[in-house]
């Protein structure tokens, strides 16, 4: 609880300090914290677009020192939050501050995406006995609840979520988008994160956890052991090919 007033406080400080509306500093937050997280699974022109995106809120800014600081202070809080309980602590807050009627955008309480959990993934450790990994799609994500709770009921039972688990996100908003990312990253989520429509499959943008990064065959289908299929490699781990052709030839040049 702390946190989230500590949190809201620095909300209504970017309020006054830069004359924005909630939704604009809430959004200004998540933009600057998406992008500077994005930017370190990034190379080459994408990481380039990710500071350009973070340098436009910056520019925008009449006090940019002053204003970066108190987002920095915000990016721990969420970090604070996450580390003392696996619950999503910025989609309450956007809720209250920030969130879209227009769209009806409520997030569901923790208590039940944590009861929703517990029936999903009961039987975890008898999965993962028969095959690599358990593989979860949020086709309406939100910030991010619903996967924090099968993290932290994983977590509860056992199971190393960053090791026996591939999540994928989808959701329509911008800035629910963005919330998802920034929380799956820092509570080290292994998940591909996407801007855009499950129900018509459109897919406005996508980006990759630092962790997912590290195990991107996470992002396969789950195979199962002993089978002879061979997985065709995941686009994450097309990209990563792409990155070392590129640091090869940047480094030849």
């Amino acid at each position: 609880m702390q946190h989230r007033k500590q949190f809201i406080s620095h909300l209504e400080d970017l309020r006054a300090l830069e004359g924005w509306r909630a939704y604009e500093a809430m959004g200004a937050f998540l933009t600057c914290g998406y992008e500077a997280i994005r930017k370190t699974t990034e190379w080459g022109a994408q990481a380039k677009k990710c500071e350009d995106n973070y340098m436009q809120v910056v520019e925008r800014c009449q006090k940019p020192g002053r204003t970066m600081e108190i987002m920095s202070k915000m990016l721990a809080l969420v970090v604070m939050a996450l580390e003392e309980n696996l619950t999503d602590f910025i989609g309450p807050v956007f809720m209250d501050t920030s969130a879209s009627e227009r769209m009806g955008q409520f997030f569901t309480p923790d208590g039940v995406c944590f009861m929703m959990a517990q029936n999903l993934l009961r039987d975890a450790h008898s999965v993962l006995e028969s095959q690599s990994h358990i593989t979860i799609d949020e086709p309406a994500s939100g910030a991010g609840a619903m996967i924090l709770a099968c993290c932290r009921y994983l977590k509860s039972i056992g199971v190393n979520y960053q090791v026996h688990c591939g999540f994928r996100l989808t959701d329509l908003d911008r800035d629910a988008f963005m919330a998802a990312y920034i929380q799956c990253s820092l509570a080290g989520v292994p998940a591909k994160v996407i801007q855009g429509n499950t129900l018509t499959l459109e897919m406005r943008d996508a980006a990759y956890t630092p962790m997912l990064m590290q195990r991107p065959w996470l992002a396969r289908e789950a195979k199962t052991i002993g089978g002879q299929t061979v997985p065709v490699k995941t686009e994450i781990e097309a990209d990563g090919q792409l990155a070392i052709d590129w640091l090869s030839s940047a480094v030849a040049a």
